[in-house]
């Protein structure tokens, strides 16, 4: 059993405004509580370590009210606003999202499955945001493409994560997988190249990028 916790700050640090703060870890045996091993460890947090987490968090919360206002209509068509409706947000950071989402019926093909190009832009959305949680701005697609591996039934429910996995000069990657909630088969891959446009589009312009 591990058990760490703050024990106190000592205002101002050497290097910097900002403050030094003690932290003391305990190891000890789960069953008895026996204590293993102590730690403790002097930590210097900057005023300039502060703002860039809190610029970083700025960005990730940017991003996540760009999907949020895209599932809600409030900057997407009515069409897009339908195939993303529902959509949640289970986990965020920098460069990865994760979201759930049951299909809903008004995004079926005639066969009560999950329409390809509903399930396309959404894999577009999401992928977009995860790359905006990096960039602090909305890109355009290049490259993207989606590998079909099954389908999902109306009223489904899925997941979808969204991951940043490289970056060249003005070109970010981003893979998306769509899996089934509780099995976690995959239903489909989406691999996309994006970059930014010249005009520095704002998010609040953009819809769907497909």
């Amino acid at each position: 059993m591990v058990l760490a916790g703050r024990s106190g700050d000592r205002g101002k640090g050497d290097s910097g405004e900002g403050k030094i703060s003690l932290v003391v870890v305990e190891i000890r045996r789960k069953r008895n509580g026996e204590l293993i091993a102590l730690g403790k460890q002097w930590m210097a947090t900057t005023k300039d370590s502060i703002n860039a987490v809190q610029l970083k968090d700025a960005i990730l919360q940017k991003s996540l009210k760009w999907l949020r206002d895209l599932s809600k209509g409030n900057i997407s068509h009515e069409l897009e606003a339908l195939t993303l409706e529902g959509l949640q947000i289970v986990h965020a950071q920098k460069g990865s999202i994760r979201c759930n989402f049951v299909v809903p019926t008004r995004a079926s093909d005639p066969d009560g499955n999950w329409h390809v190009g509903a399930m396309a832009t959404l894999i577009d959305d999401v992928a977009a945001t995860a790359i905006y949680s990096v960039v602090d701005h909305v890109k355009l697609s290049l490259d993207f493409s989606i590998s079909f591996y099954s389908t999902a039934k109306i009223q489904e429910e899925v997941e979808i994560e969204a991951k940043v996995i490289g970056e060249k000069g003005s070109l970010t990657q981003v893979v998306v997988e769509v899996t089934r909630k509780g099995n976690r088969e995959l239903i489909a891959l989406g691999k996309q190249w994006m970059a930014s446009d010249k005009k520095g589009m704002k998010p609040s312009q953009v819809s769907s990028k497909l």
